[in-house]
């Protein structure tokens, strides 16, 4: 439940081994350069001036971009027909792309074998295009029981004649405009509207006419194979035979290509793997500063990592020049990526998170509390035995066929809720079962406890405010926020104000005084007037002027609806949590609702019925509902008080087989 620690690197090196070293950044998967061409024009470079340093130091003053790699695409292009014709699969192997070797051998092998399968390619798009031709007119039963010569009619030389498909929408425009259209319009079968053959047949000079009457009605022309036109019942031999000899055709004209390139299987291979590496380069290549002799790389690598990354580049000393940077020397421009590291148990909440927003580096991860918090309050509001299984192995389900992080969470959830179903003795909606199996233990039935449920929910929300509290003295200090972390409404002050509230309420309500009155008032007056003299007092403090960043009249304006606020604020965000039990109750009260009509239809079938439909209802509707709340509850009522969400995703460049 940690963020874990980065480190930046500059790195100096000779501009030949500039791709060497690139190749193996990517290969690692742990690295995210940042764009060192601004970070040297903005002298955030770290290059100490030595005598080493006096080439690269002095060519700074040339440094420019990487030009683009123009003939990459096209060689792509290339391979994936390739790979298409010789049935290749792409897998990548890392071995094929560390070390020192030249795109350009790459990119001359694809385009040789592009050469040599040319014609035979060639040969397949034209054997393919015929083919589709063929299937395309086909129409099943279109043709059926016509005497026609369709090879004759296609040879008519006053009379234009079409063939083509129609939606349903503009084949009902054709039949209610027939008479407006100067053209016979024969729908030659009964199939589908989009499967339909349609017929047009119009006088020549009525051409243009009926190009336009067509391109208004979509129409989708196809185009017969005119050499295998004649009666209908010729034409289904001759497409038969003709596809039959197309398609045996295609195979031994694909199996050529296999044959004639096999020998250069290994090597095409190679150049997949290879292709794949240099389009990650050319992403990167942007965010590197060159000159004729040197490259400046700058990015972000986990400390962990630090010293493997130094020893796997120690392979192009001398020539290189590698540092890190003392994170406390950057200035504020400079944002540290966040790698949020998680244990098994809450990783899958990151997810959650990230949707609010990423933790910034100097925050805390708030992914344990947060997993905790909403796996408690799911639970406490869907509480069922029965239930929850049936939530834990949808969650299972899904982590194994959708999505890992959030199939996880559903299931961790269901896990939570079966918990609460025990404590509330609630197997799908029936009370007193488990309690039946294991009589003796302690049970809390929610119906039966109202006033206790809807305590221990308020009881349960303070005690997540107090956590979160904690978390926004924790961070504000850590990023060296002292006025908010100390006088702020969710610092020190914040959180003492808090407190002193409570005890007053409770004394209210308990009629029991739970600190001297003179102390309590005290307290209050006490953090009240430090929250609202937070920044000059904050200021002074510390030694800054001026106290006030704005007026004093707007600031003291702006900090009166900000204590009116702060109050407000304290009582609903301990009351918001009271519908933690009022979920409880209505889970409960749901039931009593189905088992009802369950008693009123007074059959088996009725009540089995009843069962089924109650759960699922609860199951999927309530469900959804709860896990919204809870959501709800975690980010307004928690996540505003201590966590900013404002920060980056470290993302390392990564080699994938994903091919455009």
């Amino acid at each position: 439940m940690a963020i874990e620690t980065m480190t930046l690197f500059n790195l100096v090196c000779e501009r030949s081994s500039l791709d060497p070293i690139l190749r193996d950044l990517v290969a690692r998967g742990n690295i995210a350069l940042r764009d060192a061409f601004s970070d040297i024009q903005e002298s955030d470079f770290g290059l100490s001036t030595s005598e080493d340093n006096a080439a690269p130091i002095i060519d700074m003053s040339q440094i420019h971009r990487i030009p683009k790699n123009d003939s990459l695409k096209e060689t792509r292009g290339m391979l994936r027909e390739i790979m298409t014709a010789m049935a290749m699969a792409g897998e990548i192997h890392l071995e094929d792309v560390r070390g020192d070797y030249a795109y350009e051998e790459t990119r001359d092998l694809v385009r040789e074998v592009y050469a040599e399968q040319k014609e035979l390619k060639d040969r397949v798009g034209i054997l393919e295009k015929e083919l589709k031709q063929i299937e395309e007119f086909e129409c099943e039963d279109c043709l059926e029981g016509l005497s026609v010569d369709f090879g004759q009619l296609m040879q008519l030389k006053n009379f234009m004649v079409k063939w083509g498909r129609l939606t349903s929408e503009n084949r009902q425009k054709v039949i209610k405009n027939y008479e407006n259209i100067p053209a016979l319009f024969i729908d030659m079968g009964t199939e589908a509207a989009s499967k339909t053959l349609y017929l047009v047949i119009a006088p020549l000079e009525l051409t243009g006419e009926m190009e336009r009457i067509l391109r208004s009605l979509k129409f989708i022309e196809v185009f017969p194979p005119v050499a295998l036109m004649g009666t209908p019942a010729a034409m289904k031999h001759a497409f038969e035979s003709r596809k039959t000899g197309l398609r045996e055709e295609l195979a031994a004209v694909k199996r050529e290509i296999r044959e004639k390139s096999q020998h250069r299987l290994t090597g095409l291979k190679r150049s997949f793997s290879r292709l794949q590496m240099e389009e990650s380069l050319e992403g990167l290549r942007g965010k590197i500063a060159v000159t004729a002799h040197f490259a400046y790389l700058s990015g972000w690598v986990p400390a962990a990592d630090k010293e493997a990354l130094e020893k796997s580049l120690s392979i192009y000393e001398p020539g290189l020049i590698l540092t890190f940077r003392n994170l406390m020397e950057l200035g504020p421009k400079v944002k540290v990526p966040t790698r949020m590291k998680n244990p098994r148990w809450s990783a899958p909440f990151e997810e959650l998170v990230k949707m609010y927003g990423i933790p910034s580096y100097r925050e805390v991860d708030p992914t344990g509390f947060f997993a905790v918090s909403y796996m408690i309050l799911f639970g406490a509001m869907f509480g069922d035995l029965g239930q929850g299984f049936v939530i834990f192995l949808a969650g299972l389900l899904i982590r194994r066929r959708k999505s890992p992080a959030y199939g996880g969470i559903l299931s961790r959830l269901g896990l939570m809720s079966m918990g609460f179903g025990v404590l509330y003795d609630s197997v799908f909606g029936y009370e007193a079962i488990i309690s039946g199996i294991f009589p003796g233990g302690f049970y809390l039935r929610p119906l039966e406890n109202i006033n206790t449920i809807l305590f221990a929910a308020i009881t349960l929300g303070i005690l997540l405010l107090y956590v979160a509290l904690g978390y926004s003295i924790f961070n504000k200090l850590k990023q060296r926020d002292l006025i908010g972390g100390l006088f702020g409404r969710s610092g020190v002050a914040g959180t003492l104000l808090f407190t002193a509230l409570i005890l007053y309420v409770l004394g209210l309500f308990t009629g029991r005084a739970w600190l001297p009155p003179w102390l309590l008032t005290g307290v209050i007056l006490l953090t009240v007037a430090l929250i609202f003299f937070r920044e000059p007092l904050g200021n002074l403090v510390l030694g800054q002027r001026p106290l006030h960043g704005e007026t004093p009249g707007e600031y003291y304006v702006e900090s009166s609806f900000d204590l009116f606020e702060t109050f407000l604020s304290m009582f609903s965000n301990g009351l918001s949590f009271i519908r933690v039990g009022a979920f409880a109750l209505n889970h409960v009260g749901l039931f009593i609702a189905f088992h009802t009509m369950a008693r009123i239809i007074g059959t088996l079938g009725g009540s089995v019925a009843m069962f089924i439909l109650g759960n699922l209802l609860v199951i999927f509707l309530e469900g959804l509902i709860v896990l919204i709340q809870g959501l709800r509850l975690v980010y307004y009522e928690l996540f505003s008080k201590y966590y900013e969400g404002d920060g980056t995703a470290f993302e390392p460049h990564t080699l994938t087989s994903e091919v455009d």
